[in-house]
């Protein structure tokens, strides 16, 4: 995932560079292994950024910026199935593999 995806016309600042570190945390995430903990920390933090701008917003406001952030919250429902769905198959994977081990000893 692109930081560009991550950001909109109307993303405040404290917001784009939190999406900053989520982009580069999912760049880590990949070339590294799946602990996700750093990432679902940062996703929360995100949350409550974007909780606390909506009440600082004016009704109309809050209606462009939700169109947009759905839009972009819909792109990180996605990549966390495909990362759940990775999760699940490197299990399955070690399962598997400690299975062989046991059967071999």
């Amino acid at each position: 995932m692109k930081i560009q995806d991550l950001n909109h016309s109307l993303t405040p600042t404290a917001l784009q560079n939190l999406n900053e570190s989520i982009a580069a945390q999912l760049l880590l995430d990949q070339e590294k292994s799946s602990d996700y903990a750093m990432l679902r920390t940062l996703l929360a933090e995100r949350d409550r950024l974007i909780k606390d701008h909506l009440n600082s917003l004016s009704v109309s406001e809050k209606r462009q910026f939700s169109e947009k952030e759905l839009v972009v919250n819909r792109l990180l429902e996605e990549l966390a199935f495909k990362l759940l769905e990775s999760s699940k198959e490197e299990i399955i994977q070690f399962v598997r593999g400690k299975a062989a081990v046991k059967k071999y000893k």
